[in-house]
């Protein structure tokens, strides 16, 4: 077993659209978006459906070592979270963000500035509420022993797509600006799950492109052209400070048909759209170390219940992070 001396952090962004004040304030500022792109605004983006109970459960499930969690949002908090627990920091916007830029309904705008969240490890994590631990994972999942990031990328990207999201154009961008400015083309989109990063380089990047940072910091919600942290990973494996590990692709016809392999077959790394009732049943059978439940625009109440149900399947038991 390799011993590893150095912290582990775990980074969250969190929002509640179930918050009056703060939806109220979301509509206002929407209402004066020009041409947004109806995939950066749609509600799933925002709706709060108890994920980040759930992912922290899995935290005190199978990651117990990890130092110390901070959840951004913009003056939320989760009305079951025990913030009096000494391993729990909730962070405003106005901590790391300029207040001029403010307030913002932005991913890529908030994950600009994670690197400036006060007291954070050199080494830590960075996840969606939406994402979760599905089996004991280590330190070692993450950072080599030289203290490296193990950049998870997916092996199968989708170059023939007629019609790309948004999220995915803003990725293909960060490759042809990989490919222009550290001399590599990366063809592999990120794995869309909890990922590992180095604070120093996650600095050094963001002050690299400090002009498309500078821009997108400022967008409110999602537009183009926008700095999407997926050039972060690419940037750490040129600068040798983070080591790719290709994720192959889950949908297997052979583990539906048969499930036992999937012990054989141990999966790394899922994304699943809420919406997919058969991804939500592979999920069972395979047991991957980390899985996304992904909230999208085709998924509807019943969906999200039926995630819900799901994830207090896997996780019924209260964490210390839970009053």
């Amino acid at each position: 077993m390799i011993n590893y001396d150095f912290p582990i952090d775990l980074v969250y962004l969190w929002c509640d659209i179930n918050d009056n004040a703060w939806n109220d304030k979301r509509l206002k500022y929407l209402s004066h978006g020009n041409l947004l792109d109806q995939q950066a605004i749609n509600d799933c983006r925002f709706i709060n459906n108890d994920e980040l109970k759930y992912s922290l459960r899995s935290v005190a499930q199978y990651a117990s070592w990890i130092n110390h969690i901070y959840i951004v949002s913009d003056h939320q908090t989760p009305n079951w979270l025990n913030t009096n627990n000494q391993k729990i920091t909730m962070i405003n916007h106005e901590d790391i963000l300029p207040v001029n830029n403010l307030p913002l309904f932005n991913s890529e705008a908030i994950e600009t500035a994670l690197h400036k969240i006060p007291n954070l490890s050199e080494h830590f994590l960075y996840s969606n509420d939406d994402s979760f631990f599905g089996d004991n994972v280590y330190p070692w999942d993450f950072f080599n022993y030289k203290g490296q990031a193990i950049v998870r990328l997916l092996n199968n990207p989708k170059k023939n797509k007629i019609e790309k999201s948004q999220y995915s154009q803003h990725i293909d961008y960060m490759q042809q600006l990989a490919k222009k400015t550290l001399g590599r083309m990366f063809y592999h989109q990120p794995h869309h799950n909890i990922d590992a990063y180095l604070k120093s380089e996650f600095k050094n990047c963001v002050a690299y492109y400090d002009d498309l940072v500078l821009s997108t910091s400022q967008q409110r919600f999602r537009q183009d052209p926008a700095f999407q942290r997926s050039i972060i990973a690419y940037w750490m494996i040129s600068s040798k400070k983070g080591v790719q590990k290709n994720i192959k692709k889950w949908k297997s016809k052979l583990l539906n048909k048969i499930p036992f392999l999937s012990v054989i077959i141990k999966q790394d790394s899922v994304c699943c759209n809420i919406s997919s009732i058969k991804g939500l049943k592979r999920l069972r059978n395979i047991k991957p170390k980390m899985f996304c439940l992904n909230d999208c625009e085709k998924a509807t109440q019943n969906d999200r219940e039926s995630a819900k149900s799901f994830m207090k399947e896997l996780f019924p038991y209260k964490s210390e992070f839970e009053l």
